[in-house]
């Protein structure tokens, strides 16, 4: 267990963005997997992040891309609302929609009502 500890360590120090990711307190499973992605495609212009829950990834992504403009889909009104506030908290460009799928019976119903944000 310490092992693996002293071994993220070295991981972090040798690692300037996770670093700091660590030290901004992101949530580094997004961070390290979009790291690895960004050595792929180094720039973005629209990240789209749907079902964005509590705005983990969206929070991450606007750490790796910061010029991307970010736009969350969420269909819960609480959720949303918590989005609005990272948005504000992160000074992250993009928005914040209400957005939902529903499949039932083999069939795609879809709903979306734009929620500015």
């Amino acid at each position: 267990m310490f092992l693996n500890k002293l071994k993220r360590i070295l991981e972090y120090a040798s690692n300037k963005e996770l670093l700091v990711a660590r030290l901004r307190k992101l949530p580094l499973s997004f961070v390290e997997d979009l790291l690895e992605l960004k050595g792929v495609i180094p720039s973005v212009d629209n990240i789209f992040d749907v079902g964005a829950n509590d705005g983990e990834f969206t929070i991450a992504a606007s750490y790796v891309w910061p010029k991307s403009k970010i736009y969350c889909f969420e269909p819960l009104p609480e959720k949303r609302k918590r989005l609005q506030e990272v948005f504000a908290t992160n000074r992250i460009m993009g928005g914040c929609m209400e957005l939902l799928f529903l499949l039932q019976k083999g069939r795609q119903n879809f709903a979306d009502t734009i929620m500015t944000g």
